[in-house]
């Protein structure tokens, strides 16, 4: 179903995991790896139509961090577009200035940037078929980037032994830093859910699997008619989207996913791109 404009918003379609008791036995779970043994998933997605997702742009005041999870900073980098594809640049330039920024915004004692993900829209998307050559597409299934005991995992994962343990038992929070690499973004925009709307009862525990060896536990949404939804119209690269994915104070992450807009068509700039930093902060 496409999308269709709404007077306070816009009304379209996100891909959750369906309601099913047989999750409450077996975990949810999907390949990253081609295997002739086993389904690539076994997660049964729900598409919800008419789905409203509201805009925030001229209202972005009106939410704050602690309570929704989410806030749209402005910060210009140093990069130029082309830049991006320099992963040196990315590392030593481009996550230092979003570092630099955390700490500003949060007055957190320490920031520890562990992940980038590039995503650029494959021209075939969203009717591509599975290819494992072609990765980090939009992703269109809401939810949360990793569980609490998957964070504390990686913490630990992260430093060495003494130092993680009173990491990974003090305050942190793992942030998800988003934003399109040219703009404004008129396509496939980032959709995120008021984390004061999520109920625990949507979240289930999944597994993605990069090799029979490796698996990150991560968060699938169920759909719960009671879920806030929201996006940036026009967001341009200089605009953050940081949103909250686990916090050690049991706040909870915030569900996001891509959507279809209903004025959407072949931008003339090309298939949208982002970037997106994952970052550990530190308050003691």
């Amino acid at each position: 179903m496409a999308a269709k404009a709404g007077a306070s918003g816009i009304h379209t379609s996100i891909r959750f995991l369906k309601n099913d008791d047989l999750y409450d036995a077996i975990k949810t779970y999907n390949l990253e790896f081609r295997s002739d043994e086993i389904p690539i998933s076994n997660a049964v997605p729900e598409k919800i139509d008419n789905l409203l997702v509201k805009n925030i742009r001229g209202h972005e005041q009106d939410f704050t961090f602690d309570l929704n999870g989410f806030a749209v900073l402005d910060m210009q980098t140093s990069l130029a577009y082309d830049e991006f594809r320099d992963s040196s640049k990315i590392e030593h330039v481009y996550c230092q200035e979003v570092a630099a920024c955390l700490l500003k915004y949060t007055e957190a004692a320490a920031v520890q940037v562990f992940d980038v993900q590039i995503r650029r829209r494959h021209p075939d998307f969203p009717f591509l078929e599975v290819n494992f050559e072609v990765n980090n597409q939009p992703a269109l299934q809401a939810h949360i980037d990793a569980s609490p005991e998957a964070v504390r995992l990686l913490i630990r994962s992260l430093n060495d032994p003494e130092k993680a343990s009173r990491l990974a038992e003090g305050n942190f929070m793992y942030l998800n830093v988003w934003k399109p690499l040219k703009g404004p973004v008129r396509e496939w925009p980032l959709a995120l859910c008021d984390a004061s709307s999520v109920d625990s009862s949507d979240l289930r525990e999944h597994d993605t699997v990069f090799d029979p060896s490796t698996a990150r536990e991560n968060l699938m949404v169920h759909f719960n008619a009671n879920q806030r939804w929201y996006y940036l119209s026009e967001q341009l690269p200089s605009e953050l989207w940081v949103f909250r994915q686990c916090d050690s104070s049991g706040k909870p992450g915030v569900p996001h996913a891509s959507f279809q807009l209903p004025t959407q068509a072949n931008d003339p700039d090309g298939p949208r791109e982002s970037i997106e930093v994952r970052a550990l902060l530190y308050f003691d």
